[in-house]
């Protein structure tokens, strides 16, 4: 019999059944169900994590919605949840959602690549004073409450400093601080219970190098370089352009450190780091819906169903 695992597909609402738009890593999970020889997938969307036992999944078996018993899954992977389904959430809203509802899967005692209690500690991004008091050499960072008066943000940091929310996503609500006024302050007071300061690298205009790991084994790499005019390199919806990276010894072996002092195993994670003139920096550790930034095949898949079928071999002992 083959093992059941339920991937997160944003643009696959089991809700509503819309479907928002396709997803080349979503592409690849479709390709390995019709190739794997023990693995069923099935696609839901983190909405669809509810105190109810029978939820909607897409069966991609037959290509069609239906439901099916929590408990019959042997994995759940929160590979893509974005911000399509929830636009009227601020962060704040959307996170504390998020943790609801995927704690139904500690409830259930269902396997999740990574584990909920991961996304509870990463959610915000605290760990990044964990890590540098562990002598991890990360970008110099400072949290504030967002009560934080907006005079005193101004008096007590540079112009060129980075604002942005600590539990953010997709570069949204990035800025310099020389960028805010009175208005657009109150926006991130809204959105989120605290901010993070972060001093600006300019060194990030040369790229910032993203190594993904698969149980704590490098995988592959990218880099993702900033439009000219914009300092922001999440993505391409801020003009930013990707490409394949292959990384020096020197970058895998920081990243895997950074990993084995980070405070909890990871199954799955993408390391951001930059080089500056001196040394190598972190920028953050992303363990939810990481973006693999996928446009080529490769060994991609055969990577994939390694990693699947060790994972349960992990959970299950087979």
């Amino acid at each position: 019999m083959k093992a059941k695992i339920a991937v997160t597909a944003y643009f696959i609402n089991t809700v509503t059944g819309r479907v928002y738009r396709p997803d080349p890593m979503l592409d690849l999970i479709i390709e390995l169900h019709s190739k794997c020889q023990f693995i069923d997938f099935y696609f839901l969307d983190w909405h669809s994590l509810t105190n109810e036992e029978n939820i909607y999944v897409y069966n991609l078996s037959i290509n069609t919605y239906t439901r099916v018993n929590l408990r019959e899954f042997n994995a759940v992977h929160v590979l893509k949840i974005g911000y399509g389904t929830c636009k009227e959430l601020t962060l704040k809203e959307k996170w504390q959602q998020f943790l609801k509802n995927v704690s139904v899967l500690e409830i259930h005692k269902i396997p999740c690549i990574n584990k909920v209690d991961v996304f509870r500690y990463a959610i915000e991004k605290w760990y990044l004073l964990t890590l540098s008091e562990l002598e991890i050499c990360t970008i110099p960072s400072q949290i504030l409450s967002s009560k934080t008066e907006y005079e005193i943000l101004l008096k007590e940091h540079e112009p060129a400093d980075i604002i942005k929310p600590l539990n953010g996503e997709c570069g949204i609500l990035v800025n310099h601080i020389s960028e805010l006024d009175q208005n657009t302050y109150e926006v991130y007071q809204k959105q989120c219970d605290h901010i993070l300061i972060q001093k600006y690298i300019s060194d990030i205009q040369y790229g910032e190098k993203s190594l993904f790991f698969l149980n704590g084994v490098f995988w592959r790499s990218i880099i993702k370089i900033p439009h000219y005019e914009n300092f922001r390199s999440n993505g391409r919806h801020f003009g930013a352009s990707f490409k394949d990276y292959t990384p020096t010894s020197k970058e895998i072996k920081f990243s895997q450190n950074v990993l084995d002092a980070f405070p909890r195993h990871v199954d799955v994670a993408r390391v951001d780091i930059i080089s500056t003139k001196n040394n190598l920096m972190l920028m953050e550790i992303e363990v939810i819906d990481p973006g693999y930034y996928i446009d080529s095949r490769s060994l991609i898949l055969l990577k994939l169903e390694e990693f699947y079928k060790n994972f349960l071999q992990k959970e299950y002992c087979i």
